[in-house]
């Protein structure tokens, strides 16, 4: 949206399993939010990840759909991950931009082309976009020159939660405090800290506020443990307003070092106290506002103190920049891009 707010024209393409897109009704399939935004939904041929016919028949209806999609003007292709590489490459865009907000290779449910398709789209985009400043130091030992732009946020909108108003109903009868998590329920999670930290604390709760990824429940039988499933985006300030805490109660590891993520600053802008483990980049932009645990007891004593600090005014963390401030630089690299190839963006 920040892209057709500044005059550009964005068609986005989203690739769903194949029961999802036969779920969706036809008139969802297709959106068309703003005049100059569209949104197709694709379905994912069945064998993707194994079969070649059946990523060769997907990418074939993502090229027909982008082909028909483009009229004029210089043709940005923005790929936001690995297994797109070989359609970004044959589309024949002027300009191929990588926008990298995850180490893609380094999850362990991923396909086992990903890391070579991101060889790939390494060398061959012309633009790479890295999430965060561990991220863009992988890019690099790759060969890559990506331009470092961590995670914007949508300050006023989570800014909300600090306000008085509702909370959700599934909220309602749970036993305060309320711990909280809002993110993708995956190998992020760090199952056996949770567990502990429930037993622990008996008298807290904890709620996972997400989808399931790759598990079809959460391994914890704690009852203070809740998990309420996926919420849509508009909802969440309500899921913050109705915690005491905010946690990040992530593995560190491979994977997890070289992220930085979203949900960070949407926290802190909650006006909500923060608390992590040690992932790199959330210590290197947020140190100073998230209370950290380097181990179980570390991590249950920043709760505590969490709990003593209490809620507090929406904050904007001065490391992080808008939506719309962040399109306004990626604008300006491609504009730059373009000029250098003699190319003119009107």
């Amino acid at each position: 949206m920040q892209f057709a707010r500044a005059g550009d024209r964005v068609h986005y393409f989203s690739v769903e399993r194949l029961i999802k897109y036969l779920e969706t009704p036809m008139t969802e399939r297709i959106q068309q939010p703003s005049e100059r935004v569209s949104a197709m939904m694709i379905p994912q041929c069945p064998g993707l990840r194994v079969y070649g016919p059946a990523r060769a028949l997907t990418n074939a209806l993502i090229r027909a759909k982008a082909s028909a999609a483009w009229t004029r003007g210089v043709r940005v292709v923005w790929c936001q991950h690995p297994r797109f590489a070989p359609i970004a490459i044959k589309l024949g865009g002027d300009i191929i931009v990588y926008d990298c907000m995850d180490p893609h290779a380094l999850f362990r449910n991923r396909d086992k082309l990903v890391g070579q398709q991101e060889e790939s789209l390494l060398r061959r985009a012309d633009v790479i976009f890295a999430g965060g400043r561990s991220l863009a130091r992988l890019l690099e030992e790759h060969g890559a020159k990506p331009e470092c732009l961590p995670s914007g946020i949508d300050y006023d909108h989570f800014a909300k939660a600090a306000e008085p108003g509702t909370k959700p109903k599934e909220l309602e009868g749970v036993s305060p405090p309320i711990l909280g998590y809002i993110g993708a329920i995956d190998e992020r999670i760090d199952w056996e800290l949770l567990r502990w930290l429930a037993k622990e604390r008996a008298s807290w709760t904890i709620v996972l506020v997400g989808p399931l990824v790759g598990m079809d429940r959460i391994p914890i039988p704690e009852s203070n443990v809740i998990h309420v499933g996926g919420k849509n985006y508009s909802a969440l300030p309500d899921w913050l307003r109705g915690f005491d805490v905010c946690l990040i109660p992530w593995v560190v590891d491979e994977l997890t070092s070289h992220m930085s993520p979203t949900k960070t600053p949407e926290y802190l802008a909650s006006g909500r106290p923060v608390v992590s483990a040690a992932i790199p980049d959330v210590e290197a932009d947020f140190g100073d506002q998230v209370l950290i645990g380097r181990t179980k007891e570390e991590f249950l004593a920043a709760c505590q103190r969490a709990l003593v600090v209490g809620k507090g005014p929406a904050m904007k963390p001065e490391s992080s920049r808008t939506w719309s401030e962040i399109a306004t630089i990626m604008r300006a690299r491609l504009t730059t891009t373009a000029e250098d190839r003699g190319i003119r963006i009107t």
